[in-house]
């Protein structure tokens, strides 16, 4: 029996690109490596979720910031425990040995490490939102408002920041996303949906 998968056309705020990802829970990894701040980017590579291709050795690339690079499998694993490795597999194996020969640390994702995240999954895919349908409008006057914003306050909350004279808010909404995917600002996108009471704290780095 073949069981249908979920097709997903998305376009990638951190890599500045669209990807297509066939299956729930390769998605949903996706969306929670949108948020993650130390991320540069991530490539697909070798078609890891096997939309244009029968490749069983594919995997996502990971780049950070500060220039290290890791390798991500994401896959459904239902009977693993979180954080064990899962046995070696035809697919794992041939992955496995590219890591080690590159040098790179190799990791599994699968349902099991979404657990408990519903809140920050629905949080990034708002923000994802918000800065797609920004994305072909310039924002350096938004930018430099909330910018001087930032440092004469330090926290602000959405609301306020929405509530500054001739900003257009959509723009001003996709500033704000951006700051939290780059790790400018930060709020609680863990617990709490992202709305006009969200208090914006600003991270000195």
């Amino acid at each position: 029996m073949i069981v249908p998968r979920h097709f997903w056309i998305f376009d990638s705020p951190k890599n500045a690109c669209r990807l297509t990802v066939s299956g729930d829970v390769g998605f949903m990894h996706l969306m929670l490596l949108e948020g993650t701040t130390a991320l540069r980017g991530y490539d697909l590579v070798d078609d890891p979720f096997k939309v244009s291709s029968t490749t069983n050795e594919g995997y996502v690339r990971l780049r950070y910031h500060d220039g290290r690079e890791e390798w991500l499998i994401i896959g459904r694993q239902s009977k693993r425990r979180a954080g064990q490795p899962r046995q070696e597999t035809g697919h794992d194996s041939g992955v496995l040995a590219k890591a080690a020969a590159a040098g790179v640390e190799l990791h599994w994702r699968s349902e099991l490490e979404l657990a408990g995240k519903e809140v920050l999954l629905d949080n990034w895919l708002t923000l994802c939102a918000i800065m797609t349908r920004a994305r072909p409008y310039p924002s350096y006057m938004e930018q430099e408002i909330f910018l001087g914003q930032l440092k004469r306050h330090g926290a602000l909350r959405v609301g306020d920041v929405l509530a500054s004279p001739d900003v257009d808010n959509a723009i001003m909404l996709a500033v704000i996303a951006r700051s939290l995917q780059n790790g400018m600002v930060e709020t609680d996108l863990g617990r709490r949906l992202f709305g006009l009471h969200s208090l914006l704290n600003r991270v000195v780095s």
